[in-house]
């Protein structure tokens, strides 16, 4: 098998998904790595974790059966080796309810809950802007909230990297015209 880099690779996965999805969705494991290197200080120790980080969403996004997720895991395995694709398998939870994922945050290696802390600091910082089109305000809350449960969760992991989600948790967004914050204060 010839290597490509992770960055290469998701994006050869992702091309059926280019058009419904437009190039910005290639991006967000890019920007997902970026965050890493601002607030991951063990980043350059672990390029595994990168690796990862790039690949993270490959299984829920691009394929839709057992057997496909088990070629393109083995797939992983092979180019970038069994840490990547443990990594990659384990913080693979598209078919899980999102309570379900709150609960599957805890079991998370180290490594995968770095992974899904970057995550979720996009998330929060891309759904809001990102998805008005289809997203209500209320809607853009609830995400946010259960982005705050996810990380309230595995908090302990990194400082830095849950500083970072809570300034941008903190931050307000646009919708329509007025400003909302992305918790609603009771």
């Amino acid at each position: 098998m010839t290597y490509c880099s992770p960055q290469r690779f998701q994006i050869n996965r992702h091309q059926a998904l280019q058009e419904k999805k437009g190039k910005f969705f290639r991006n967000h494991p890019i920007l997902l790595v970026n965050d890493l290197d601002k607030f991951y200080s063990k980043y350059d120790e672990d390029c595994d974790i990168k690796e990862a980080a790039f690949l993270f969403d490959v299984l829920d996004e691009t394929t839709y059966s057992a057997e496909e997720r088990k070629e393109v895991l083995n797939e992983i395995e092979e180019m970038y080796g069994v840490i990547v694709a443990g990594y990659v398998d384990e913080i693979n939870d598209a078919t899980d309810s999102k309570e379900k994922r709150i609960e599957n945050a805890k079991k998370l290696s180290n490594g995968g809950k770095v992974i899904r802390l970057a995550e979720k600091i996009f998330s929060v910082w891309d759904v809001p802007y990102n998805n008005i089109d289809r997203l209500n305000v209320k809607q853009i809350q609830e995400h946010c909230i259960w982005c705050k449960k996810v990380v309230d969760t595995i908090r302990g992991t990194n400082e830095k990297l849950e500083n970072e989600f809570d300034r941008i948790l903190a931050a307000q967004f646009e919708y329509e015209g007025e400003k909302y914050d992305k918790i609603p204060k009771k």
